[in-house]
């Protein structure tokens, strides 16, 4: 037989307020978008080997500035990677 352990009551102020703080979450990161199930199964997965890669590419990349396309934004790269990684990750 399954137990229920969760047992919720909440108040219609507590519930604004969830609501509210999720508003302000939205409001300050506009670039989050909505993805389907498939969308998100089909997203490359990062662990940590993977992003230790991607920061250590940032780097090299950045020391190395005319390997890539002129119309390369490393600012973007950057702030997206910052936006994404732990930042002990990011400090390596």
């Amino acid at each position: 037989m399954t137990a229920h352990r969760v047992n919720v009551t909440s108040n219609p102020a507590q519930l604004q307020a969830v609501w509210d703080a999720i508003s302000v979450i939205v409001q300050n990161l506009p670039f989050l978008i909505d993805l389907k199930p498939k969308e998100r199964l089909a997203m490359a997965k990062f662990g940590e080997k993977q992003c230790i890669l991607v920061v250590k590419a940032l780097a090299i990349a950045e020391q190395n500035p005319d390997i890539l396309p002129s119309s390369f934004s490393f600012v973007g790269w950057r702030g997206a990677l910052n936006a994404g990684v732990r930042q002990e990750w990011a400090a390596t």
